[in-house]
């Protein structure tokens, strides 16, 4: 853990209680309480299946009240925690939440779209006239 010009460093477990307005930890796989405002620079929280906390997928998000968790995985730039738990208000910080665009006449009007549909068309076509000639040579050879 530094903080301005202090340095700690421990293989044991450490517990520590600071007041600070910006802090830089260092650890190998934390675990963690803090309470107040946290920052996260970029934040993707998800319980069971999919439900994503407060609708934060990969976005700054801030946190007002107290977070818990305990690290599982850490490399840049990814964390993940074996267990995380969030209670006050959570703010999604993210600039803009917009959602893509999807040109739909350049994806009905490609050539990939319309030789798909080609083949498709042809191949269910042939699929149905080889089920009637079928039927036709089933009723011939029921009727001799």
């Amino acid at each position: 853990v530094s903080d301005g010009n202090v340095i700690y460093s421990s293989d044991e477990p450490v517990f520590f209680s600071f007041k600070a307005a910006s802090l830089s930890l260092c650890a190998r796989l934390p675990s963690m309480n803090a309470t107040g405002t946290i920052t996260f620079d970029e934040l993707d929280v998800h319980a069971t299946l999919y439900i994503p906390l407060a609708g934060i997928v990969q976005q700054r998000a801030e946190i007002r009240g107290s977070v818990k968790l305990d690290t599982l995985y850490i490399s840049t730039p990814l964390i993940m925690f074996s267990m995380f738990q969030a209670d006050g208000e959570i703010l999604n910080l993210a600039k803009t939440t917009s959602r893509p665009t999807i040109p739909w006449i350049q994806v009905l009007t490609s050539p990939h779209n319309i030789a798909f549909n080609a083949i498709f068309v042809s191949g269910t076509a042939m699929y149905i006239i080889k089920k009637k000639k079928m039927k036709q040579i089933t009723k011939k050879t029921q009727s001799d």
